[in-house]
């Protein structure tokens, strides 16, 4: 019997291994996580500006700071030692998001605007013909990970209107 659970595991194992490449690019794009949901209860409904508050607050913390701001959009800055990084963050009321604007010595490298998917950005970096489109250093994804738990902290802390 553990002949036969070992030929299974096996098999299934090279399965898994042969359908690897089909999903080589689905991989979510590195330095563009997912929309962020503020969670508030429907008698504690967040204001824009209580998450406005809580995205410059929390980012305050890592050293992030505020480099422009338009209607429902901030732009950040962040200098950590020869790295920098600047990012987009459009909110409202529901959450926001992050977007990857520039980088200076994160290892981003874009694809050729010819070889990369249609409209995929492709700000900064340099063109790097055997690139995947977003590469970059697991520096900024640590960095812009660390900014959401500040942000969300930030947001969990806010009290409840009575």
């Amino acid at each position: 019997m553990p002949r036969i659970a070992n030929l299974v595991r096996c098999a299934a194992l090279s399965l898994a291994l042969a359908a690897a490449p089909c999903f080589a690019d689905r991989i979510l794009d590195p330095h563009n996580p997912p929309p962020v949901n503020v969670v508030s209860l429907p008698d504690n409904r967040l204001s824009t500006d209580q998450v406005r508050g809580a995205i410059i607050s929390g980012a305050a913390v890592h050293g992030w700071i505020l480099k422009s701001e338009a209607a429902g959009s901030l732009v950040l800055k962040l200098e950590k030692g020869k790295s920098c990084a600047e990012i987009r963050l459009p909110y409202s009321a529901d959450g926001y998001s992050i977007e990857y604007v520039t980088s200076s010595n994160l290892n981003y490298r874009r694809a050729a605007p010819e070889q990369a998917p249609r409209g995929y950005p492709t700000p900064g970096g340099e063109v790097d013909p055997d690139a995947k489109p977003g590469s970059i250093s697991p520096s900024y994804t640590d960095l812009v990970d660390g900014l959401i738990r500040a942000i969300d902290a930030r947001v969990a802390a806010i009290p409840a209107a009575h």
